[in-house]
């Protein structure tokens, strides 16, 4: 009596597991779907030509820099120069802020394909799953936070570029034509 009842809970804390593991399993695949969405908003939303906007914009600042000669001081021109310096010093952390994102994607990646492999191998300590799965998923809802806040930093400055660029592309050119005149 007492080997089959011994037997009896044996078969039903195994059968419970199996609920539970299936249950953890599927939590750490929604997890993976969740980040996979991110890593592809992420990737949409790269600037491809970081590199080349710096050196646009720095050429446009040195020719003004060297070309102009105010005697008096024109506000809304030192506006737009200002928010232009400000719009070019906001590139540096902007790309840093995009490294930083995909080196937690790719991190997370991994984070989330060995909590997987050690469920499904019951390896490590299984009361502790369910806390790792609850620490990984707030990990992505930080990685999720700081592409919000990127993608809003990368839009200011794309959108100040592009309100800025041309005018005072033209500008230091004319400045250019007129000083070799």
């Amino acid at each position: 009596m007492k080997l089959r009842n011994l037997l009896f809970l044996i078969i039903i804390t195994i059968s419970c597991s199996d609920f539970s593991k299936k249950e953890q399993i599927n939590k750490v695949n929604k997890l993976e779907k969740e980040l996979g969405k991110l890593e592809q908003d992420l990737m949409a939303n790269k600037i491809d030509t970081l590199s080349g906007l710096r050196s646009a914009i720095n050429s446009v600042e040195i020719r003004i820099k060297n070309n102009l000669y105010l005697d008096t001081i024109n506000m809304a021109f030192g506006k737009k120069m200002d928010d232009y310096k400000r719009m070019r010093r906001s590139l540096g952390p902007i790309g840093k802020s995009f490294e930083q994102l995909k080196m937690g994607v790719i991190e997370e990646k991994e984070a989330l394909k060995n909590l997987k492999l050690d469920i499904q191998n019951g390896e490590g300590e299984r009361n502790l799953y369910d806390q790792h799965i609850t620490f990984e998923s707030t990990k992505i809802k930080q990685l999720n936070t700081l592409l919000i806040s990127y993608k809003g930093s990368k839009s200011e400055a794309m959108e100040a570029f592009r309100r800025l660029h041309k005018e005072l592309d033209s500008l230091s050119m004319t400045l250019i034509n007129s000083t070799n005149d």
